[in-house]
């Protein structure tokens, strides 16, 4: 019979759409997967190693999921959950014996920032763009741009570009309301908070039909550049990031009573926890 490579290949793609639409079972005895799972991995004798990384690595990881897990190699040592603003330790560093609690709260904190005016402002009719670096791993939730006060804001796009300039994706887009003249600094929150990294450059993107932005001549921020300038012209910003603050509360598990600033949490002496 002569052989068909074309045959074998057509059989071959079949055979890998049957597959990646099914369950996934791996074993050693050839089980079929539970119902439940989508893939099920069965081993009476081997364990399952997650991706493992450090804590420079894992914070390079750009846009991650909600819910993405990874093993950091070097301290604090563990498992790491992004929780969708911030990655989250899990049984990292916990002492045996005792009661572990994590309260955890959503902070706002400043981050790049360029403020000084020695110039007049830059019409963002036709758009205009700075750039910045990220001094800090987190969400970006807000920014404030000061624009020209003698002008009224008629309705601001914003966008935020991965990478410096706007050839880079689109983290976020976002048209916000107008504001009258005698405006000068504006907060726009960003109600898709994109994740920036810490020393990696991303772009400001502002459109407006009517209003102007301020900006510097003298280059006094080094961390970036307006567009449409020399190097040595930067508009007005500022970024705001949201992060997690985890604070942990340790408790002997045999009996005590301790808190937070707005929680008691005790342990009775039949291992009972309340708050």
């Amino acid at each position: 019979m002569k052989f068909n490579p074309s045959l074998l290949t057509l059989s071959f793609i079949l055979f890998t759409c049957v597959v990646s639409t099914a369950q996934v079972s791996i074993s050693t005895n050839g089980d079929s997967p539970d119902s439940s799972a989508i893939l099920d991995i069965q081993s009476t004798d081997k364990g399952m190693l997650a991706p493992r990384m450090t804590a420079s690595q894992r914070e390079a990881i750009v846009n991650p999921a909600t819910g993405l897990l990874v093993y950091q190699t070097d301290t604090p040592e563990g498992f790491y959950e992004f929780t969708g603003l911030e990655w989250f330790p899990l049984g990292t560093n916990l002492t045996r014996g005792k009661i572990h609690v994590y309260k955890t709260s959503v902070v706002e904190r400043p981050d790049a920032r360029q403020e000084e005016i020695t110039g007049t402002g830059t019409p963002l009719s036709g758009g205009a763009w700075q750039s910045f670096t990220a001094e800090q791993s987190a969400n970006l939730g807000r920014v404030h741009i000061r624009h020209w006060e003698y002008d009224p804001i008629a309705g601001p796009t914003i966008k935020i570009f991965d990478g410096e300039g706007i050839d880079g994706t689109v983290l976020v887009e976002q048209t916000f309301t107008g504001a009258p003249e005698g405006t000068q600094w504006r907060s726009y929150s960003l109600s898709n908070p994109p994740y920036i990294i810490e020393g990696r450059k991303y772009t400001i993107f502002v459109h407006d039909t009517t209003s102007d932005w301020r900006f510097s001549l003298d280059n006094p921020y080094p961390g970036g550049r307006a567009s449409g300038f020399p190097t040595t012209r930067d508009f007005t910003f500022r970024t705001y990031v949201f992060a997690n603050r985890f604070d942990l509360l340790q408790l002997d598990s045999i009996s005590g009573t301790t808190g937070f600033a707005d929680k008691t949490i005790y342990v009775t002496f039949d291992g009972n926890v309340g708050i």
